[in-house]
């Protein structure tokens, strides 16, 4: 049984109530830490105050991330795939 404690996250001076599972309360709470200093530097860095373009430039961020992350996963699997292609040719002339 998954047990769950509500929270409150305090993300650009806004809180958001949550419940979350008690497993994943100290993840959660990291993540918002995490969007709060970015967030900062992106104000000292760019000289932005609207939380509403903070968060925008964080999920661009994110995203741009995200793309790279799942472009690496692509290229790897695809490295994978061609050494397990070439081990099967190999084993297919040593049988």
């Amino acid at each position: 049984m998954t047990y769950t404690l509500p929270i409150r996250l305090k993300i650009a001076d806004r809180e958001y109530p949550m419940q979350v599972a008690a497993s994943e309360e100290a993840r959660v709470r990291a993540v918002g830490r995490e969007i709060n200093q970015t967030m900062k530097n992106y104000r000292e860095e760019y000289h932005v105050d609207n939380h509403q373009d903070l968060l925008a430039m964080f999920a661009i961020d994110c995203m741009m991330q995200k793309q790279g992350v799942e472009q690496e996963k692509d290229e790897l699997q695809n490295i994978i795939l061609k050494k397990i292609d070439d081990l099967e040719n190999l084993l297919n002339t040593v049988l």
